[in-house]
């Protein structure tokens, strides 16, 4: 009884439409916005969103990073809900969405690389091969098409969170 009372107030809770932003200018976002400079694109940008209180499947989000194209239309939107993906959300997710896309989890990795920059830090990156499962299988990667944008869940197996993105999809225009 207490478990359906909670699953019925997340689903009454108003979703922040995090999708809707997608291909929408970046001045559509009236929160603290800060351009913190890094982008592999000279024409893009990367901005950080903060003092940004909504709520996504009962979930708080307080900051997000969007990404926008040289004419400043948001491409991408990220943030990460703690905890992780268990299937309480997961049932959340597909009952809102529809059944994912894909579901990956990792497979053998093929090479990993330790970067060192000039300014101290690190990066370590890796290559490796996803493979297709279900959501029992401890899943790295869950995806969602979206009438105008594809929504990925990446579930970080070493840290008690879950990175959502949002991003402009190349099929839909």
């Amino acid at each position: 009884m207490i478990k359906l009372l909670i699953v019925c107030l997340l689903m009454t809770q108003s979703n922040y439409e995090f999708e809707h932003l997608i291909d929408q200018p970046i001045n559509i976002i009236k929160f603290g916005i800060v351009d913190d400079g890094n982008s592999a694109n000279e024409n893009a940008k990367i901005f950080g969103v903060t003092n940004f209180k909504k709520k996504y499947f009962g979930k708080t989000v307080e900051t997000m990073a969007v990404s926008t194209d040289n004419n400043n239309k948001i491409t991408s939107v990220a943030f990460t809900l703690k905890g992780k993906l268990d299937e309480e959300l997961y049932k959340l997710l597909v009952e809102e969405l529809g059944d994912p896309e894909h579901i990956y989890k990792k497979g053998e990795a093929a090479k990993k690389e330790l970067k060192e920059y000039d300014n101290g830090s690190y990066v370590l990156s890796g290559s490796g091969e996803l493979i297709e499962c279900s959501f029992d299988d401890n899943p790295y990667l869950i995806v969602w098409n979206r009438p105008n944008c594809q929504l990925r869940f990446v579930l970080n197996p070493y840290s008690n969170s879950t990175q959502v993105m949002f991003y402009k999809s190349k099929f839909n225009k």
